[in-house]
């Protein structure tokens, strides 16, 4: 049961880990956008 558990954490921290890479690179690539519009 234990190694199930810790399975499930791992997955969990990596779609985390995902969905903050996922936002900072929305947010680079807005500011990139942005700055060149200007």
């Amino acid at each position: 049961m234990s190694a199930c558990r810790r399975l499930m954490k791992t997955r969990i921290e990596v779609s985390r880990l995902k969905r903050i890479n996922v936002k900072l690179a929305a947010q680079v690539l807005s500011h990139s956008v942005a700055a060149a519009l200007n």
